[in-house]
C-alpha cells in the first residue's frame, strides 16, 4: 500500500530544503506537513561563497568533446553539497522521498551548471537515488499540486520562480509544457538580454544582488535591503526590462500555438519581494506587462512538487 507521508528534497544552489508532506488520492493534492528542515552549505568551513562556475559555454564544449574536468575547488564545492544533501537524509529518517536539483543531468550525475559546481558522479555518491528531478519542473508541479500552491486550473499562464537562477514553466491548453521539447523556445538562462548577459542575470535575485556587489564595496545579500540603497533603482529598472523581454517571447509563442497568455505566476524569492517591496519596484514590474500578475510566496512549493513526483511515480 502506498503510504501517504512522502519528504520532497530541494537541493538548491545555497541550500538543501526537506519538507515532508502528506499526499491525498481524492484530490491528487499534497499537503505540508510539520516537518520542515533547512541546511545551508555556507554552514560548513570548507563552502567557498566567491566560487564561480566555468562559463556555460566551456561547459558545453567539455561535454561536445565527452572531456569534463573538474578543477579543485570545483571538487570541494561538490563535496560540501554531497555532505549537505548526505546530512539531510539521514535527519529525514525516511526512504520516501522524492528529490528535484537543478542543472543538466545524465545517468551519471550533473553534468552543467549555471549557478553551483557539477556532481558527475553524484549517482555513485548516492546509490539509493535512482533519479533527480529537474528543479523547475518541480516548481511548477508544487503550484500546481500542492494545497499551499497558486496555479489551480489554470488554462494558459507563465510561472517565473526567481532564487538563484529562474524556474521557467508553461501551461498552454491545461497542459504543461516541456521547454526542451520545443527548438524556438529557450529558458531564461539562455536568452540574451545583451552580447553577454541573460534574462536570468538581469531578473533572478541572486543576479541582481551580484551586479550591485561586483561594483560595491559594501555587499548585500537580500533585495529587501538593496531596494533601501540610494542608487540600486537602476537594477530594479533593468530586471523588470528582463521580465518584460522574457513575457514577450512567452506571448509570441502562445500565439504561434493559437493561444493566449492569460496570466503571469511570479514565485520563490522573487515573488516574496515583489509581493511585499515598495510599490514604485512592484509597479516597474506591473507596467511592463498587461498580462495579470499574481504572486507565490512559499519556498516550500519546488520540494513539495518534489514529493508529488515521486507519489506518482509510485502508482
Amino acid at each position: 500500500m502506498l503510504d501517504n507521508t512522502i519528504f520532497g528534497i530541494d537541493c538548491g544552489a545555497t541550500k538543501v530544503m526537506a519538507q515532508s508532506a502528506f499526499y491525498d488520492k481524492k484530490s491528487n493534492f499534497v499537503t505540508p506537513g510539520k516537518e520542515n528542515l533547512e541546511f545551508n552549505y555556507s554552514d560548513s568551513i570548507n563552502w567557498d561563497s566567491y566560487f564561480t562556475p566555468k562559463s556555460i559555454e566551456t561547459q558545453k564544449k567539455e561535454l561536445d568533446y565527452g572531456q569534463i574536468t573538474i578543477a579543485r575547488d570545483e571538487k570541494k564545492q561538490a563535496e560540501v553539497i554531497v555532505k549537505t544533501i548526505a546530512l539531510v537524509l539521514s535527519k529525514i529518517k525516511s526512504k520516501n522521498y522524492g528529490i528535484c536539483y537543478p542543472g543538466i543531468k545524465n545517468d551519471k550525475g550533473i553534468i552543467l551548471m549555471a549557478n553551483g559546481p557539477r556532481i558527475v558522479d553524484f549517482f555513485k555518491q548516492f546509490p539509493m537515488i535512482k533519479s533527480l528531478y529537474d528543479d523547475s519542473y518541480c516548481c511548477l508541479m508544487g503550484e500546481i499540486n500542492s494545497s499551499i500552491g497558486k496555479i489551480k486550473n489554470q488554462k494558459n499562464i507563465m510561472y517565473i520562480g526567481g532564487g538563484t537562477g529562474i524556474a521557467d514553466g508553461i501551461i498552454m491548453d491545461s497542459k504543461v509544457i516541456n521547454i526542451d521539447e520545443y527548438p524556438s523556445l529557450k529558458k531564461s538562462w539562455q536568452i540574451l538580454v545583451n552580447s553577454r548577459d541573460t534574462i536570468e542575470s538581469y531578473l533572478s535575485p541572486k543576479g541582481i544582488l551580484q551586479k550591485w556587489n561586483d561594483k560595491s564595496a559594501d555587499k548585500i545579500y537580500s533585495l529587501f535591503d538593496l531596494e533601501k540603497v540610494p542608487g540600486s533603482f537602476p537594477l530594479f529598472e533593468n530586471a523588470s526590462e528582463a521580465f518584460a523581454k522574457l513575457i514577450k517571447t512567452r506571448i509570441k509563442f502562445f500565439k504561434n500555438h493559437s493561444y493566449n497568455l492569460k496570466k503571469v505566476i511570479i514565485g520563490q524569492r522573487l515573488g516574496v519581494f515583489l509581493k511585499t517591496c515598495k510599490p514604485h519596484i512592484r509597479d516597474l514590474f506591473q507596467m511592463k506587462s498587461e498580462i495579470p500578475i499574481d504572486y507565490s510566496t512559499d519556498r516550500r512549493v519546488a520540494a513539495l512538487g518534489a514529493a508529488w513526483i515521486k507519489v506518482c511515480s509510485q502508482k
